[in-house]
């Protein structure tokens, strides 16, 4: 779902934040596992 973003950077950046910290858990994650 793509937004009319008004504030464009804040949503981008928002965005990256909460996909690098989602990406950060999983490859914690999975160095723990193995």
């Amino acid at each position: 779902v793509i937004l009319p973003s008004r504030e464009p950077y804040g949503y981008s950046v928002e965005f990256a934040v909460l996909t690098g910290i989602l990406i950060d858990e999983v490859i914690y994650e999975l160095s723990h596992l193995r």
